[in-house]
This record gives C-alpha cells, sequence and structure tokens, in this order.
C-alpha cells in the first residue's frame, strides 16, 4: 500500500447505494512487517460519506469514522498507538508498545464493528483495544465508502492490508420517544413491544395491542415507557 517516501489508498465504493447504512463489519488481515529498524509512519482505515478519491496516510481522511494505527511517534508522543476519531474529532487514543503492531513477516487480523446504536468495537490480532465506544451523534452514513491509507517517509515499513471482508446493515436502532400536551402523552417507537410502569424499578406491563403512535391520558401522577423484544 506504501513504500518509502510515499502515501497511498485503496478504496471501497458504497455497498448500498440510495440507503443509510447504520452497522457495518470489517475485517481483514495486516502486516506491519520489514522496512528500516525504526518503523514509519503508520495506516488507518476509514468509513465516510465524503471519503475523495486519492492517497492519504495514517491520518486518515474524509469527516466519518477513522481507525489509526500509528506506528511512528512524531516527538510529540502521541505514538506507537490505536486511535479513533469520528466527525474531525479525536475520541480515544490507546498507546501500545510497538512490538504489539509489528507483525513481521506474518498478517494478523482486524476487526472493526460500528453497531446501529452507534457504538464501536476495534479488535486487533485478537485482542480488544476498543468496546462499546460511543460515536456521538452517529445516525448512519449514505454514500459511505470505505478506505485503508498508509503512508512511509526517510523511515519506512511494509504496511500491506488482504482478505477484506465488509458486511453492511440497513437496519436503524429501536428508538422510542415520548411528547405530551397537558396530560395527554404520546409515545412513539420504532421495535419491539411497549411496557408501562409507575416506577423505573417496575412493575413494568405490555400495553397490550398498543401501535406507535400511542397517546395516553395521563392523570395518575409520573408514567415511565419502554420497549422489549417480543
Amino acid at each position: 500500500m506504501a513504500v518509502n517516501g510515499q502515501q497511498g489508498a485503496f478504496i471501497v465504493n458504497d455497498l448500498n447505494p440510495g440507503q443509510t447504512v447504520h452497522g457495518v463489519t470489517v475485517s481483514y488481515m495486516v502486516r506491519f512487517g520489514g522496512g528500516s529498524a525504526v518503523p514509519a509512519d503508520g495506516m488507518s482505515f476509514v468509513w465516510a460519506p465524503d471519503l475523495a478519491d486519492g492517497p492519504f496516510g495514517e491520518d486518515g481522511a474524509g469527516s466519518g469514522l477513522v481507525v489509526t494505527f500509528d506506528i511512528f511517534d512524531n516527538a510529540g508522543g502521541e505514538a506507537p498507538a490505536i486511535d479513533v476519531s469520528f466527525g474531525g474529532v479525536l475520541l480515544a487514543t490507546t498507546k501500545v508498545p510497538i512490538s504489539f503492531l509489528r507483525t513481521g513477516d506474518a498478517f494478523v487480523p482486524v476487526i472493526i464493528r460500528v453497531e446501529n446504536d452507534g457504538t464501536l468495537d476495534v479488535v486487533y490480532n485478537g485482542q480488544v483495544i476498543y468496546h462499546n465506544l460511543q460515536l456521538p451523534g452517529f445516525a448512519g452514513f449514505t454514500g459511505g465508502r470505505f478506505g485503508w491509507g498508509a503512508r512511509t517517509g526517510g523511515l519506512n515499513e511494509n504496511q500491506w492490508v488482504d482478505d477484506i471482508q465488509i458486511s453492511t446493515s440497513t437496519t436503524s436502532a429501536p428508538r422510542l420517544t415520548i411528547s405530551h400536551t397537558g396530560n395527554n402523552v404520546t409515545v412513539s417507537w420504532t421495535a419491539g413491544q411497549l411496557q408501562s410502569a409507575p416506577s423505573i424499578n417496575g412493575p413494568w406491563a405490555t400495553e397490550t395491542g398498543a401501535t406507535s403512535p400511542m397517546t395516553f391520558n395521563n392523570t395518575t401522577g409520573m408514567r415511565f415507557f419502554r420497549t422489549i423484544s417480543p
């Protein structure tokens, strides 16, 4: 993907044209090995609706999700590390030994998963780096593209990917909203069976035959709502 003093990218176009993708699981094999004794610079995975054609490096591109595998410390102490950015904002950084990222002549598995509730999992070589990391404001991507980018400089490293697999989901997360006018409370939900209770701790009772939206005339005080899978 990247050679000495250059950067490069591999891009996969939107797999669900015209649809909003709410979840994705990407798995692939990666190699960081060979090159100079001190390796540089790193690789990134990107999922973004504005990922343009062209090369990019370990800092990614676009305004979507960027997972960075940074193998070279630019004198700021930021690497070696596995970082997550979303919407142009760095959300999390996990420092690791360079020996953890370097694979020699071997390829190791990477799994990156975004669930429809906007949470992210990242697994590198069988080790969970992030689990249920929230992506603020995530509502799925329409026209999202997938990309891998890598960069080298005077110091360099082989940075290769192989066996890419991508699965997508266009199912949005279940949502429940509540509005009220006077004593009338209107509950709307997207999936499951509606339940109500007088306390957050219950007892919960299923609203038999309820369909969304449903309006209740509540004159008895506080009332709580939730949905459950049938």
